[in-house]
């Protein structure tokens, strides 16, 4: 979020009619059919999991939220924008798991809350012009 607005939400689920749809196996009324349970990626299964990764630039009021679909198909992107906007990384991460379980989320409800902050190089043991502007998380949230 910037602005407090939405600006960019990357979405992909790492399921296997997702992947088969991305391949073009299965058109997309077929994946939609296709069980949304067969997983092809999890933290913990592997030794060295694949991971996405994602840079840019940030603004210091930017909040970055990641989590699962147990959290977006009960709750709104309004909702989180209101959760995230009016509450600290952590009550709002614990609201909004509470929030989507009330909504009958039963299965993987993760919510991580992180808002960047700048910190000056002697904060993070770095000499004063290794590490200027240096980017760490104010905090993460719970994952449910």
């Amino acid at each position: 979020m910037s602005n407090d607005a939405i600006e960019q939400a990357i979405e992909r689920d790492h399921t296997e009619a997702e992947e088969m749809l991305a391949r073009g196996a299965v058109t997309a009324e077929e994946a939609q059919r296709w069980p949304s349970n067969v997983i092809t990626r999890a933290v913990g299964v592997q030794d060295q999991p694949e991971l996405e990764v994602v840079t840019g630039a940030f603004e210091d009021s930017d909040i970055f939220v990641l989590c699962s679909d147990g959290l977006t198909r009960h709750v709104s992107d309004e909702e989180i924008r209101q959760f995230v906007t009016t509450r600290d990384a952590q009550p709002a991460s614990v609201a909004l798991v509470e929030l989507a379980v009330e909504r009958g989320g039963l299965d993987n409800v993760t919510v991580v809350v992180v808002r960047p902050t700048r910190r000056v190089a002697e904060d993070v043991g770095m000499s004063s012009s290794a590490g200027q502007g240096l980017p760490h998380s104010q905090y993460l949230g719970v994952i449910g």
